[in-house]
């Protein structure tokens, strides 16, 4: 049974730049040697190519390939000139009749290769090339890079790996740290099948420590989150092990930790997945993320909730932040029932963020359902719905308390408001506008957007 998901994300992760013959050649590279007097200075010609001055090369080397066509090195120039303009097409067959005429200089192929790799009528070409150049300048290019780079093109078009193993396992005969090819060699494992064989290359990949941790990371994940329930019921120990081998590589890295901590909460261990956010926690200290998520994991644990809170509000200094934390620790206080402990906090993140829509709008719904201070909650609710005059959670709110004062007229206003920014999606704010139009007397709207409530509750 294969894990789904797709190898192009997969093979740009392991060493970032890697030196490549598809890049054209510097002018200062060129080896290009005439073994009698040149009619013509090629010295100039080198110098305008150094120089940008490819329009200016091109018209000289068009007369002189005319006038000396059995010269490889006009027709090398030549192409160098075209290919800098953008013209790829001229430019190759420059290339090839310069490699035509000296089958023996290995620049002439990086150059032919180069344009291969350009143009799409011609990339199919590239591998026959690669072969070939292996095989005249085994010692330049039979490399662990070419021969990889030859298992992916063969992975990607063929959708066959036959010959991707042959070559993948190449570059790992001559170099068997070589990161690229043990990723190729475990996906080609991974996509015919072989899970075995895939787990023991993928744990070498990713134990690999100067690999870059995101990207590393991205790729666990796409694989382990790509899984069907029964891959994961097959795979689950093996899975857990991929995920454990990039946090024991990179224990404090904070794509590592949030990979593991996210799989062990959706695999249904939170207490594992807490742990590890513990562990973000204090490996990232000036990382917020952590704190939200083990608040969200301790929701209904009061006390460790407000502990994290409390940690938290000694590290960060931001007024967003700390008015987010006073926010959320208010509404878990106010959960567990304490409440006057939750209007403190509630009152220290509006002097945090004085117009924060968000906290406005909970400390007056707080206040409202609690049937207390309702002035208070009013002016609150108001300026929440002034900052942010289309969401509809605030609308209701503030419908709320208006039909609370017996303002029903305002109220319904409101609602309608509210109905119109997605209200209509949410049972409570159709309910809240069909009681306010049964106090208004407008029987048959209210039992329309009554039915819709019950409706609602009903999905």
């Amino acid at each position: 049974m294969k894990l789904q998901t797709s190898i192009a994300v997969c093979l740009f992760l392991s060493l970032g730049v890697l030196c490549s013959a598809q890049n054209s050649i510097d002018p200062g590279d060129w080896h290009v040697s005439h073994t009698e007097a040149l009619p013509y200075d090629i010295g100039e010609i080198s110098l305008m190519l150094s120089r940008d001055q490819y329009l200016t090369a091109s018209d000289s080397l068009y007369r002189l390939t005319e006038l000396y066509p059995e010269d490889d090195a006009l027709w090398f120039y030549l192409g160098q000139a075209q290919q800098r303009q953008g013209h790829f097409e001229a430019a190759l067959q420059s290339f090839d009749t310069a490699l035509a005429l000296d089958p023996g200089n290995h620049f002439y192929y990086e150059a032919v290769l180069a344009c291969y790799n350009i143009l799409p009528n011609a990339i199919d070409k590239t591998d026959s090339l690669c072969a070939v150049m292996m095989e005249r300048f085994p010692k330049l290019y039979r490399t662990p890079y070419m021969l990889t780079n030859l298992a992916d093109n063969k992975l990607y078009r063929e959708d066959s790996d036959s010959l991707a193993r042959v070559y993948y396992e190449q570059a790992l005969a001559l170099d068997e740290d070589y990161t690229p090819a043990i990723l190729g060699l475990a996906e080609c494992n991974r996509m015919s099948g072989n899970m075995a064989a895939y787990f023991v290359n993928i744990d070498k990949f990713i134990r690999q420590p100067y690999i870059d941790p995101s990207k590393k990371s991205d790729y666990v994940g796409r694989i382990v989150f790509s899984t069907t329930a029964q891959e994961r019921q097959i795979y689950f120990k093996q899975l857990c092990d991929m995920v454990d081998a990039v946090v024991d590589t990179h224990p404090a890295d904070s794509s590592s930790l949030n990979l593991a901590g996210i799989w062990y909460y959706q695999a249904g261990d939170t207490e594992k997945a807490a742990e590890i956010y513990r562990i973000y926690e204090k490996a990232c200290p000036e990382n917020i993320s952590p704190v939200y998520t083990l608040l969200f994991l301790y929701k209904n644990d009061v006390q460790s909730a407000s502990e994290i809170c409390d940690r938290a509000l000694k590290r960060f200094s931001d007024k967003q932040i700390r008015c987010n934390l006073y926010s959320t620790k208010a509404s878990i206080l106010h959960d567990a029932g304490r409440k006057k402990e939750a209007y403190k906090c509630f009152d220290r993140a509006i002097k945090c963020q004085p117009d924060d829509a968000t906290t406005l709008n909970n400390y007056a719904y707080v206040l409202f359902q609690d049937g207390v201070k309702i002035r208070k909650a009013e002016k609150m609710s108001r300026k929440a719905v002034e900052l942010e005059p289309d969401n509809a959670s605030f609308l209701d709110t503030y419908g709320c308390i208006l039909y609370n004062l017996g303002k029903y007229e305002q109220a319904r206003n409101y609602f309608k408001k509210c109905m119109v920014h997605g209200g209509k999606d949410h049972a409570e704010c159709l309910y809240h506008y069909a009681i306010t139009l049964q106090a208004l007397g407008e029987k048959d709207l209210a039992a329309y957007y009554m039915q819709l409530y019950e409706n609602k509750i009903k999905q």
